[in-house]
């Protein structure tokens, strides 16, 4: 048998579901899955969710929540699954995360990422981003590429950031002991990019 959904909304702990529609059947290993989740999300919370221990490993890329020490905001979450369910998780799923000013922090990085504002579009296999917006410290920034292998142990990068970064932004980036910089300065226009794996990883910028 199958279950039909439409304009169906509730509550994923204590995130929103907007709209769900779709087909569930009711012998899941015998009927392909299509349904559409869109849902008003809370950021920590879905990090949390990454963070706790299951029997089966979450499926790329929530573990990319993981690695974030610090996650806070909400976000509208389309979530499209499709296909069989493979143990726990269906065979094919795609979606959009639309930040509404979302905060995090990752050490050893010495600012902040703020105020985030954009689109991030997932797969199984990749993340990416046409413009991503926010503060890292005091600056403006904006940030696009993307994150791409997630199914491989190291998986591939190709991010690029523009800030016009402020003196007291720029100061936390530099070695301990480092004069301080004139605070009555203009902003320094930084262009910044990472290419490669996770673990050979090329860093360039332009300042």
């Amino acid at each position: 048998g199958k279950l039909y959904f439409q304009e169906t909304t509730g509550n994923w702990q204590t995130s929103q579901i907007t709209k769900a529609e779709g087909v569930l059947g009711l012998f899941v290993e015998d009927t392909p899955l299509d349904l559409t989740f869109n849902i008003r999300v809370n950021l920590e919370e879905l990090r949390n969710t990454a963070l706790s221990p299951t029997d089966q490993p979450f499926p790329p890329p929530l573990p990319l929540l993981a690695m974030l020490d610090r996650l806070e905001g909400q976000a509208d979450l389309r979530l499209r699954l499709e296909g069989q369910a493979e143990g726990d998780y269906p065979e094919t799923f795609s979606g959009e995360l639309k930040l509404l000013g979302a905060s995090l922090y990752r050490a050893p990085f010495p600012l902040p990422f703020t105020n985030l504002q954009g689109i991030l579009s997932f797969s199984p296999d990749q993340v990416e981003t046409t413009s991503l917006t926010g503060k890292v410290g005091s600056s403006p920034f904006t940030l696009e590429g993307k994150v791409a292998d997630l199914q491989r142990p190291n998986p591939m990068m190709d991010l690029q950031m523009t800030a016009p970064l402020e003196a007291r932004d720029l100061q936390a980036f530099l070695p301990s002991g480092f004069p301080p910089l004139a605070t009555s300065a203009g902003p320094l226009a930084l262009k910044l990019s990472l290419q490669g794996t996770t673990q050979q990883l090329q860093f360039n910028h332009e300042l």
